[in-house]
């Protein structure tokens, strides 16, 4: 009887959000024909359901690393450095697939110093185009020209950074393999109306109101406030609408603060973390997701299987996913002006939504391409 190869995938953070939901598909999909498993950080956003939560219901290993975490620390970062050393000494991973910077650099050079056999990194967008000083920037474009170095192969979810790093050393190594998505099915809209205030909730059932929606974490990248200043040249115009988001974060407070004081407590609602948010699109007429930095967002292609349209913002892979006055409309990053005017001109009353982008979502997202891009890459 063979022995499994060890499969390892490593990620920062075990709050449940793209990067993790990336990491439990491919595991869960990996785990029979390899020795699966799963080492993160903390739980660090408190979200409800967490990376391993869903890895142990599938009987997937998972192994905690301490002091893993998205700030960095110095005595935290040493820590990491030491456990991860050890994990991997003890353990043996014959694939080591890492996810993020942090832990890509720190992975990559222990894995190279253990001498696995093969490391494989994920760029979850570069982070090259955070919105950050300019030292800080070149610092991080370091790391990641040195952690494309060290592993054996990189993915990027984007045709945009897979151009982008096209100079950078041995860039033959580099493979375009988009995220993979099965479609959730759509679940009542009165799981969520119940816990929203009754200012919003009855707003649903008039035709004259916009339903906007947006998921994700509440950090600076997902550019949050541009959305917010956008809805409140929506209000000055007397268009009536709602905004309700999905996520939890650090921004929290201070966009809540924001809505209060630009008078929009009765437009937008902060719902917090939701389980399978993106079931719920379909009970909207948008998503709007004006982020600064962003790798193939999954919510986008899932806004697509649910026959909504996207107003987002022209970076990463988002592109690649809308066709700008098909299934929605582009703008540049913190562009709130070009924002307000999509917002403003959307018509809920037309069908502009092709059923062609629809089936194209489904040829190119799909969890078994994925899957099969993925293994030629751990095979090779």
């Amino acid at each position: 009887m063979s022995v499994k190869k060890k499969l390892v995938y490593v990620v920062t953070k075990s709050s449940w959000g793209g990067a993790q939901r990336y990491v439990l598909d491919l595991a869960k999909s990996f785990k029979n024909n390899f020795d699966v498993e799963i080492w993160c950080g903390n739980n660090e956003l408190g979200t409800p359901v967490s990376l391993t939560d869903k890895a142990a219901a599938e009987g997937i290993c998972v192994r905690q690393i301490g002091g893993l975490g998205r700030d960095i620390r110095f005595f935290d970062e040493f820590r990491v450095w030491q456990e991860l050393n050890q994990m991997i000494k003890i353990h043996r991973p014959e694939i080591l697939h890492l996810n993020s910077t942090k832990i890509g650099l720190l992975g990559s050079i222990i894995g190279r110093v253990q001498k696995v056999n093969k490391i494989v990194y994920t760029a979850h967008g570069l982070a090259n185009f955070e919105d950050r000083p300019v030292w800080q920037k070149k610092l991080i474009s370091a790391c990641n020209r040195a952690i494309f170095a060290l592993a054996d192969n990189v993915i990027l979810i984007s045709k945009m950074e897979l151009e982008y790093t096209k100079k950078w050393y041995q860039s033959s190594r580099h493979s375009l393999v988009y995220n993979g998505i099965e479609p959730l099915f759509e679940l009542p809209l009165s799981d969520i109306t119940n816990a929203l205030p009754t200012t919003i909730e009855a707003k649903f059932s008039l035709k004259t109101v916009k339903r906007f929606a947006g998921i994700g974490e509440l950090h600076r990248n997902k550019g949050i406030e541009f959305a917010v200043q956008a809805f409140r040249n929506l209000m000055e115009s007397k268009t009536d609408f709602i905004y309700v988001h999905f996520g939890e974060g650090e921004l929290k407070d201070m966009l809540e603060g924001m809505v209060t004081r630009l008078g929009l407590e009765e437009h937008i609602y902060f719902f917090g973390f939701k389980e399978n948010a993106s079931a719920y699109l379909s009970h909207f007429d948008a998503l709007v997701f004006p982020s600064i930095k962003e790798g193939l967002p999954y919510v986008v292609v899932e806004a697509s299987f649910a026959g909504i349209q996207t107003f987002a913002s022209r970076v990463g892979g988002i592109p690649e996913l809308i066709s700008d006055g098909v299934n929605g409309r582009l703008h540049d990053a913190k562009d709130v002006k070009t924002l307000t005017e999509h917002l403003l001109n959307f018509d809920t009353t037309s069908d502009n939504h092709k059923k062609s982008v629809r089936d194209k979502a489904h040829r190119s997202f799909s969890i078994s391409e994925m899957v099969a891009e993925t293994s030629k890459i751990y095979l090779s």
